[in-house]
């Protein structure tokens, strides 16, 4: 065994050494790039970082007091149209555009669409009416006002097609509004719903229906339900 190491240590020895590269390339010096080219840092300086984009956020009252933040980015060229973004449960308007503007909502603004976030009450940035958080709203809020008021707002700030695109409980509250108010569907152009499951939850299992109880007595408890 010991000779056959030996074999294969002079199979993979080089030739040569660095020592040897030094001598016959007296000029190259391994230890200090060539000043002919830039170095990285130097390179890096010269990219040009991307252009952002504009961005603002417009505050919309609903009936009952709560304040929705609405957040509106221009792309670069005129608008064709606008899409009005609508997140999930435990979730924001970060899913679809982060502070970055990096997310989803940016291949949107490549292709010329004016995009714009609305958050539903509860839900981070969303101001109470007051400084408690116990009120008593649910589902029916989000689809009789939260989504009525973002869609009319959204309408205002864009004079031109409006599509809505609607994740998880935004679809949900998204065609429980459309259906309720026939006004509201002459402001939409269309609208694409995400992971919108439509189900009586009948095939749930025994677990997640426990886990809905629970919620409905933490939510009964502090008046908000304490989750992300």
């Amino acid at each position: 065994a010991f000779a056959w190491c030996r074999i294969l240590l002079k199979v993979l020895t080089p030739p040569f050494s660095l020592i040897q590269v030094r001598q016959h390339h007296p000029a190259r010096k391994l230890n200090r790039p060539d000043a002919s080219l830039p170095s990285i840092r130097k390179m890096n300086t010269l990219e040009t970082p991307p252009l952002q984009y504009p961005d603002r956020t417009e505050w919309i009252a609903t009936p009952d007091g709560h304040q929705l933040p609405l957040r509106v980015l221009d792309p670069h060229c005129g608008p064709h149209a606008a899409v009005l973004c609508l997140h999930g449960l435990f979730s924001d308007g970060r899913f679809f555009l982060n502070s970055s503007q990096e997310g989803p909502g940016s291949t949107l603004l490549e292709q010329g669409y004016r995009v714009i976030t609305g958050e539903l009450r509860g839900h981070v940035r969303s101001r109470w009416p007051s400084s408690s958080r116990r009120h008593d709203w649910s589902f029916d809020e989000y689809a009789q006002q939260d989504i009525p008021a973002l869609i009319h707002a959204a309408a205002e700030l864009h004079d031109g097609p409006l599509f809505v695109l609607a994740h998880s409980l935004g679809g949900y509250a998204l065609l429980a509004a459309l259906g309720l108010d026939a006004t509201l569907q002459a402001k939409v152009s269309g609208a694409c719903i995400l992971a919108s499951a439509v189900n009586d939850y009948s095939e749930m299992g025994t677990r997640k229906r426990l886990l809905f109880h629970f919620a409905a007595l933490l939510g009964n408890v502090f008046g908000y339900l304490p989750a992300r």
